[in-house]
């Protein structure tokens, strides 16, 4: 259903942040390739390995000056 879709999940310090893991799951269980993004704040309610393991992606928490942002 969302074969070839790339999506780009951006996760702050709301309470959503709470869903951000399933929300991935989900998308990937689709088909859809998901790159998260977190903020502080958001590390701060879910830790980023979870998220990692539901994107099966790096999760990027800091804009390093590499391309980790495109």
């Amino acid at each position: 259903m969302l074969e070839g879709v790339n999506v780009a999940l951006g996760v702050s310090g709301s309470i959503a942040a709470v869903k951000v893991v399933e929300l991935a799951h989900e998308l990937r269980r689709h088909g859809a390739s998901v790159r998260a993004v977190m903020t502080p704040a958001a590390t701060d309610i879910v830790h980023p390995w979870a998220v990692d393991f539901a994107t099966d992606e790096p999760v990027v928490t800091e804009i390093t000056g590499d391309v980790e942002h495109v």
